[in-house]
């Protein structure tokens, strides 16, 4: 199916991965020499004098036709927290190990010339919304989680209690070391790690996954996509524990109050140009 033409790309990437820029000079120029009109972040602008330099990040991808991210899943994580508000859809270039939201391997940059004539598909994927509440009031932690939200300890090692509840319904309590609230997307990462079940990105559920559970019963949990989640933290030792949501935001939830997720109304747009199937990428991934 034939999608909207690109014409304009912002293009970021991970200059830890991109050693000296080589791969974002290389896509830069290939972008500009097939005629579309690229956006760089700022500190880049000066790479080549026909980028537009954006100083910040929801003006480098709000109105862009769509980003280009040169990396690995961190690096589209990043991106995320600007793009999916934005309706702008991504696209990876995989820099580092795994990359499993990433579509094209270095080698294959030349195939983004077919998004000028609309040759690519969206393939939509749910995100999270994560808010804290107490005492009656919520603060909202991410309107868009692409991977997870981890209820932890942060950098200590206690165990924590904490319950669990679906809508109205409590669910279970838990002694571990934190839960894992996970979207199809996520499954691949954290949460796989901790022995939570890879599930298809383009389902909408949520999984909950119990961080080394003091009982061997706690196994992992897969909810439907309506579901209203709660975590709260009910820990007598600790008077605050961490959430952390996709990684990079981190919030405080101190003793008593509640972590709540579901499902977005925002949704994350990747770019298809191969016919990668989810299950024989995660098979070459992993092996």
């Amino acid at each position: 199916m034939k999608e909207k033409p690109i014409r304009t790309v912002a293009l970021n990437t991970n200059p830890v991965k991109d050693a000296g820029l080589a791969t974002f000079r290389l896509v830069g120029a290939y972008l500009l020499e097939r005629g579309f009109s690229v956006r760089v972040p700022l500190e880049y602008a000066e790479e080549n004098a026909a980028f537009e330099g954006c100083g910040e990040p929801d003006a480098l991808y709000r109105g862009a036709d769509c980003a280009v991210l040169l990396g690995g899943d961190g690096t589209i994580l990043r991106a995320a927290r600007y793009t999916v508000p934005a309706g702008c859809p991504m696209l990876g270039i995989n820099l580092g190990r795994l990359g499993f939201m990433t579509e094209l391997e270095p080698e294959e940059y030349r195939t983004l010339d077919r998004l000028s004539s609309g040759d690519y598909e969206i393939e939509k994927r749910m995100t999270l919304a994560v808010s804290v509440a107490e005492n009656g009031r919520r603060v909202s932690a991410c309107e868009a989680a692409l991977n997870d939200a981890v209820i932890s300890c942060g950098a200590g090692r206690r165990l924590l209690d904490l319950s669990l509840a679906c809508g109205d319904r409590e669910v279970s309590l838990y002694r571990c070391d934190g839960l894992i609230l996970s979207t199809p997307t996520g499954s691949t990462a954290y949460a796989m790690s901790a022995g939570g079940p890879v599930l298809d990105p383009l389902l909408r559920c949520l999984s909950v996954v119990p961080i080394c559970p003091v009982s061997p019963a706690a196994t992992p949990l897969v909810f439907a996509g309506d579901a209203v989640m709660t975590v709260k933290n009910r820990c007598e030792r600790e008077e605050s524990v961490l959430l952390t949501v996709d990684g990079r935001i981190s919030v405080p939830v101190p003793r008593g109050a509640s972590v709540e997720c579901r499902v977005s109304p925002y949704t994350a747009k990747m770019i298809k140009l191969k016919d990668n199937r989810f299950f024989s990428v995660l098979k070459r991934k992993i092996n």
